[in-house]
């Protein structure tokens, strides 16, 4: 089952390359915290989390994340350390601005220890959230996941809060050219003579010049 994962995990990273070439690179690193309701045998705890996401389209990414939680076992309150890596897709409702709702699944893997035992399972992941963009440097996402065991029948959920900290801010759009509407080199904003036929000379000001001084045109 483990190598299944891998192979999966390294199909997805490939059709992601192929499809980064094809678009604009848009790397943001999140961290955050989250909090987990955990299969029946633990007590709900706490988590903190750390993903790298990538963003091919403005609809869509891929996110790499790794959770630690804490928790203990309620029988005996033995306590218990998790890690979970897990790999995401993100589509992205693009046609909010504001607040942009978005849905996630993916798969990964979830190791416990303690002194008791310690334990491992691949697993599924879906759920939905909202990403808030504050600024171009800074925005949080919150959302909703539940994480479903194939080699243990485990359910697990988790709420998560992160931070969207872009990493290559896209650089702001050049000024539009002065306007020429007629052409005569000189921009609008300064033309005295905004109709001049096409190709006469012009002055400075851009009015047509009076080449023999005889006050015609």
């Amino acid at each position: 089952m483990k190598i299944r994962v891998i192979t999966l995990l390294l199909c997805v990273f490939s059709v992601n390359q192929v499809i980064a070439e094809q678009a604009k690179h848009n790397w943001s690193i999140n961290p955050g915290i989250s909090y987990w309701s955990l299969d029946e045998s633990l007590e709900n705890g706490p988590g903190l989390n750390l993903g790298l996401e990538h963003s091919f389209t403005p609809s869509w990414a891929l996110e790499g994340m790794y959770s630690y939680f804490s928790s203990e076992y309620e029988s005996t309150s033995t306590d218990v350390n998790g890690n979970n890596f897990h790999l995401d897709l993100l589509h992205y409702f693009s046609d909010f601005k504001e607040i942009t709702p978005y849905i996630v699944g993916g798969i990964g893997h979830v190791s416990t220890s303690s002194d008791l035992v310690d334990t491992d399972d691949n697993q599924v992941s879906l759920g939905a959230g909202l990403r808030h963009m504050i600024s171009d440097s800074f925005g949080l996402k919150g959302d909703i996941r539940a994480f479903q065991g194939l080699d243990e029948d485990t359910t697990d959920v988790a709420l998560f809060l992160t931070g969207v900290i872009p990493l290559d801010t896209p650089a702001p759009k050049p000024a539009p050219a002065p306007k020429d509407s007629d052409g005569d080199g000189v921009v609008d904003l300064e033309d005295k003579c905004p109709a001049t036929p096409r190709g006469a000379a012009v002055d400075t000001v851009g009015c047509p010049l009076d080449s023999d001084k005889d006050g015609v045109i």
